[in-house]
């Protein structure tokens, strides 16, 4: 490595008021809380109020329907102390957005030792990304599992010593409890630590205990999990995972859009022999295959619908790095700082590369050509309508009934009532289904509501209307599939007012022939002889 300025840590935290700036502009603009944030704070609040950690509570055995056991934690400890999460976790996860943005920095100028100039377009790569900022809010945990990633990565790999391996390895527990697929992760970057430290029995005396302490809290963990579901893997890998071509195709096609959308991290190509001839392979090795397993993951698992690349996230701070070794010439440097600006321009819905060219590479078919800005105003507009039809369901029904859902965040989360999951995330039987729609990544396995006629849900749909007209077309497929008489569309005012003073109407289908027999037997043949002709 490069020799430390003796002046780095001064000049770092000047650079580091420059470009925070400009990121938290950023993460005002994109402030939002996603739909899927409420599937685990509805966990949460089972959890906190002592009805364990589930989404339905009728549930024979309880299904893990999310992929983030430790933010899940943190929610339900806000909830325990009276504050809400879709309120603070947003907060937390900016706080740690702003955190990583520093330490990426610092590596930058006083691990890495590089000048001014390259630690700035590196870090610009950053605080310029609308990915960074959008994924610093949502009330996810893509910016905590981001952080915990890149402290993994610093102090095992950048740092030496006895406290920086207790720290590193501290961070990999975290990595691996925070994200479903984080124990591979984690197992990875633990066996580089200590593969790189081999050959020096000091080193590799100062990484074991906290690994070995590490391993053994997750050990702990994964049984007590393990116990309790009864699954060594969560729903959300049955549900959302599943290898193919097909699905890596569509992997392919979101990896180059993010490319394309964010350009600076192309870049990073750049940086991989600087950083195997400059720091060696002790360091180089590592922060090379890191970023490959990172960029190769979602393509493998088929990409994700949301917006920005949600993915990436946690290879971008790791890329900055690469991004820095190859600006240290300063043409590379200037061009770093345009492709980020270019890249920021999405914020605004504008982009550099043509929608001809873009849209060669789409990957959501179900929304057709949308962009990422597009996807993403989508995303934080319905969860204000889905937490009102919540909230509308919970004042007109009563406890232990049930309804079909597809997005099943705020709504579930305001509603309480049981529900049956098109997605499969917590309805087992749906996520074991093989994949049959591959339009929307995530979505692969979706059912119609007609699936849960067997179940009889007492609500086979709800929504909010203005018009209770608009129910017409659910209602002639009700008729069609001759189920007219086992569900009946029932109106009910809810008393919210929306632009104009038009009051909305709560229009659910509710069940009017729950009782066993030969009609709804009858019913039930023509409902499954109509899927299986699909």
């Amino acid at each position: 490595m490069t020799a430390p300025d003796p002046d780095a840590s001064r000049r770092t935290l000047l650079l580091y008021a420059a470009l925070l700036a400009p990121y938290a502009f950023l993460v005002d603009r994109f402030w939002y809380v996603c739909d899927d944030a409420f599937i685990s704070f509805r966990y949460a609040s089972n959890w906190a109020a002592g009805e364990g950690l589930r989404y339905n509570l009728w549930d024979a055995a309880p299904v893990e329907g999310y992929s983030n056991f430790l933010w899940t934690a943190v929610s339900a400890a806000l909830l325990k102390l009276g504050a809400a999460p879709e309120v603070f976790t947003p907060l937390l996860s900016a706080l740690c957005g702003a955190l990583l943005l520093w330490r990426v920095l610092r590596a930058l100028r006083v691990e890495l030792g590089l000048p001014v100039a390259a630690a700035a377009a590196a870090g610009a790569s950053l605080a310029l990304s609308p990915s960074f900022a959008v994924w610093s809010t949502s009330g996810l945990e893509t910016m905590p599992h981001a952080l915990l990633v890149f402290l993994a990565f610093e102090q095992l790999f950048l740092r030496d010593g006895t406290r920086a391996a207790w720290l590193g390895s501290t961070a990999l527990l975290g990595v691996a409890l925070i994200r479903v697929e984080g124990f591979a992760l984690a197992g990875a970057m633990a066996t580089m630590a200590a593969a790189t430290r081999w050959g020096r029995p000091a080193a590799l005396r100062a990484l074991a205990p906290g690994l070995t302490v590490a391993s053994a809290a997750f050990a702990a963990y994964f049984a007590i999990r393990w116990s309790y579901y009864g699954e060594p893997l969560s729903n959300t890998v049955t549900a959302k995972v599943g290898f193919s071509t097909d699905v890596a195709a569509r992997g392919l096609k979101y990896a180059a859009t993010a490319l394309l959308v964010l350009l600076a991290p192309a870049l990073g190509v750049l940086g991989l022999l600087p950083a195997w001839r400059t720091l060696g392979w002790r360091v180089g090795g590592p922060l090379v295959a890191l970023v490959g397993a990172l960029f190769v993951w979602p393509v493998l698992a088929g990409g994700d619908f949301m917006p920005f690349s949600r993915l990436y996230v946690a290879a971008l701070p790791l890329v900055a790095l690469l991004l820095g070794l190859a600006a240290r010439r300063p043409a590379l440097a200037g061009l770093t700082l345009l492709l980020a600006a270019g890249g920021a321009a999405s914020a605004w819905d504008v982009y550099p590369v043509p929608a001809s060219v873009r849209n060669e590479v789409g990957f959501r078919d179900q929304f057709g050509k949308i962009t990422e800005w597009k996807m993403w105003w989508h995303e934080q507009d319905q969860v204000g309508p889905l937490s009102r039809l919540g909230q509308a369901l919970a004042a007109n029904s009563l406890p232990g009934e049930s309804v079909v859902m597809g997005a099943m965040g705020a709504e579930g989360y305001y509603s309480g009532l049981n529900v049956y999951d098109r997605y499969g995330l917590v309805t087992p039987d749906v996520a074991r289904m093989e994949a049959a729609d591959l339009r929307l990544p995530g979505h692969d396995k979706r059912v119609e509501h007609w699936h849960f006629v067997d179940d009889r849900p007492t609500y086979l749909f709800a929504n909010l209307m203005v018009d209770p007209r608009a129910s017409r077309a659910f209602a002639q497929d009700l008729q069609r599939r001759g189920l007219a008489e086992i569900y009946a569309p029932e109106l009910v005012p809810v008393g919210v007012l929306v632009e104009g003073g038009v009051p909305l109407w709560l229009l659910r289908f509710r069940l009017i022939s729950g009782e066993a027999g030969v009609a709804w037997e009858r019913y039930r043949g023509v409902v499954r002889g109509y899927e299986a002709g699909l």
